[in-house]
Formats: C-alpha cells, sequence, structure tokens
C-alpha cells in the first residue's frame, strides 16, 4: 500500500485540524472506528515512507506474514515465493490478495485466480464443490 493523497488528508485532519474521528468518519462515510483505523494505517504508512522501510508498499498483513517468516527484504521475499515458502494453503493468513500483492511488489509475473478454485476438504483431500 501507497502513502496516498487520502493518507495525507486524513493525518491533516486528525493532526493539523483537530478533527475527532467521527468528523474525519463521517466526512469519507465511515464509523469513527474506521476512521480511527484509517488514521493509524495512514501514520503507518507516513513513518514507513519517511524511514525508507524495507517493506514500504505492503499491507500490514503481507508485511505480518514476511516477518513471521524471518523474510526481511524483497529479494528474501522473492526468493521465498520462487522456493515454495510463502504457498497458498501452506503460510497462515496467506491467501490469493496477499499472494498476489507479494508477487508484484517483488517484481515477479502476478498470477490470477482460477476461476471455479475447487474447495478442498482438510480431512480427506476430496473436492469440495
Amino acid at each position: 500500500m501507497i502513502y496516498t493523497e487520502k493518507h495525507k488528508h486524513i493525518i491533516r485532519m486528525r493532526d493539523v485540524e483537530k478533527k475527532k474521528f467521527s468528523e474525519i468518519g463521517q466526512f469519507y462515510g465511515v464509523k469513527s472506528q474506521r476512521a480511527s483505523q484509517l488514521y493509524r494505517e495512514a501514520s503507518r504508512m507516513r513513518e514507513h515512507k519517511e524511514n525508507q522501510h524495507p517493506f514500504y508498499g505492503l499491507t500490514d498483513r503481507a508485511i505480518n506474514i514476511c516477518m513471521n517468516l524471518g523474510v526481511c527484504s524483497k529479494e528474501e521475499v522473492k526468493a521465498a515465493l520462487e522456493d515454495g515458502l510463502l504457498k497458498i494453503g501452506r503460510t497462515r493468513n496467506y491467501g490469493w490478495k496477499t499472494h498476489q500483492e507479494l508477487c508484484a511488489w517483488a517484481g515477479l509475473p502476478v498470477p490470477t485466480k482460477p476461476k471455479g478454485h475447487p474447495r478442498i476438504c482438510p480431512h480427506c483431500k476430496k473436492s469440495l464443490l
């Protein structure tokens, strides 16, 4: 995820204009709790950009997955994807969206999710469709 104008605006509304989360939420058409989440996300993205964080541009989920696996750089992410360490169904909380995000970020071809992807029973390995 990239630090956008929306992030800058949310930070400006909260830090400069001293708006409440309920007011920010009303402006964006969300509840105050979601406005609080957006503010935290915007603050994190600003910090990542300013500090040249190695995972700048990734969502929190993708960063957490990488950190839990001990993968700390773009090159290591690329190697983990190529070696199968990062694999859908093998890595906890790692699904198609995160897989596509990490592939794009690492400079690998972005796969598309197959249509009608069969669901497999984890016990007997039979298709559920």
